[in-house]
C-alpha cells in the first residue's frame, strides 16, 4: 500500500491547477502542442490528487500529509 503523501491543501491546489488548464482547454485559448504538454500535466495532477500520492516527493522526502507525519 502507498502511504499518502500529499495534504488536504496540496491535492485541492493540484485540483485548481487542473481545472484552470481544462478551462483553458475548452475555450481554445491553446494550439496542438500546448493542449497536449498542458493536458499531460492536468492528468498527472488530477491523478495525483486522487490517489493522495506524488512520486516526486519521495526523492526529497517530502510529505505535505498532517496525518502521516505524526
Amino acid at each position: 500500500m502507498i502511504k499518502k503523501n500529499l495534504g488536504n491543501t496540496d491535492r485541492i491546489l493540484r485540483l485548481l491547477v487542473t481545472g484552470i488548464i481544462l478551462y483553458q482547454f475548452n475555450k481554445g485559448g491553446m494550439n496542438d502542442i500546448q493542449s497536449y504538454f498542458f493536458g499531460l500535466i492536468a492528468l498527472v495532477f488530477f491523478i495525483t490528487a486522487f490517489i493522495g500520492f506524488c512520486p516526486l516527493y519521495l526523492p526529497f522526502k517530502m510529505n505535505t500529509n498532517e496525518n502521516e507525519k505524526k
